[in-house]
This record gives structure tokens, C-alpha cells and sequence, in this order.
């Protein structure tokens, strides 16, 4: 039981477990003995970060497994002034809560974004083997041998 006057309360101790949801319920009362009852939505506990992924690129090197991996190619749109990326990518993983969202972000440099601001890309659920792709334009067309830096988050279901 708590004094009429709090109105905030923080409890120690918990031991939750990641991958479980967590309902909080208040039941208040006042002096006459009426009372209100309510609960919070459901809270899921995820305290690790989701594995980090790779750029699904076809080479000589890896093992055929028929998934259809792209190029990781460009193209200039022939009437605009921008390019057309086709990023392919795979291996993001969060086993409590799941992946829902990517942030893709295109830059001249590391920690840049010039070339792409970052752009949500949500999760294909359907992808084949968990290779997930996507198609980002930029803000100018590219050029060959151009140095370009594509960077990937994932974002779990928290």
C-alpha cells in the first residue's frame, strides 16, 4: 500500500527476462473503499541488440544457393540526375524480439549522408533466406570508380 500523494512509483529488483512481455496493474483505492483498477499495454523485455548482418554479394567465392542474390549494382536513370542502387544484404537477426525496420543511408564517406539521407526499409518478412533487398535512389547520379559508403542498421521490434 501506497500514501494518497504518490503519483510515481519505481520498483528495484525485477528479474525480467528478455523475450517476455510485461503487464504493469494499479489498483487504487480511496477512503470509502472504491476502487478503479487499470494496466499498462504490454512491455517487451529485449536487452541485446540484433546481430549484425552482410552484404549479400555475388562472387566466385561463395556457394551457389540459388536465392538470387543481385550485384549490389547501380544504374543511372537516363532521364533524372540520380542513381538507382540495388543493395541486397542478410544475416540481421534478433531472437527477442525480431527485425522489424533496416535504416539505409548512402554517403561519400564514412558518417555521411549526402548521397542518401537514412531511409526507413521495412523487414520482407517472405524474403527468401532472410536476404532482404531494396532499391534506394540518390540525390546525383554516380560515377565509375566513385567511392560510395551504404550503410545498414537493423532495428528490432522494441
Amino acid at each position: 500500500a501506497l500514501a494518497a500523494q504518490v503519483d510515481e512509483f519505481v520498483s528495484t529488483g525485477l528479474e525480467l527476462e528478455d523475450g517476455h512481455l510485461y503487464v504493469a496493474s494499479v489498483t487504487a483505492c480511496n477512503a470509502a473503499r472504491l476502487c478503479v483498477a487499470g494496466e499498462s499495454d504490454a512491455v517487451l523485455v529485449d536487452s541485446t541488440r540484433p546481430s549484425v548482418g552482410v552484404f549479400a554479394v555475388e562472387t566466385d567465392s561463395v556457394a551457389d544457393l540459388n536465392r538470387g542474390v543481385g550485384s549490389m549494382t547501380w544504374i543511372n536513370d537516363a532521364v533524372r540526375t540520380e542513381s538507382r542502387l540495388d543493395l541486397a544484404w542478410l544475416g540481421f537477426d534478433d531472437p527477442h524480439s525480431g527485425i522489424d525496420s533496416y535504416i539505409v543511408a548512402v554517403g561519400s564517406d564514412y558518417v555521411k549522408t549526402d548521397l542518401r539521407s537514412e531511409t526507413r526499409v521495412d523487414d520482407d518478412d517472405d524474403a527468401d533466406a532472410t536476404i532482404q533487398r531494396a532499391i534506394v535512389v540518390t540525390t546525383r547520379r554516380l560515377f565509375p570508380n566513385e567511392k560510395i559508403v551504404v550503410t545498414i542498421w537493423a532495428v528490432n521490434g522494441v
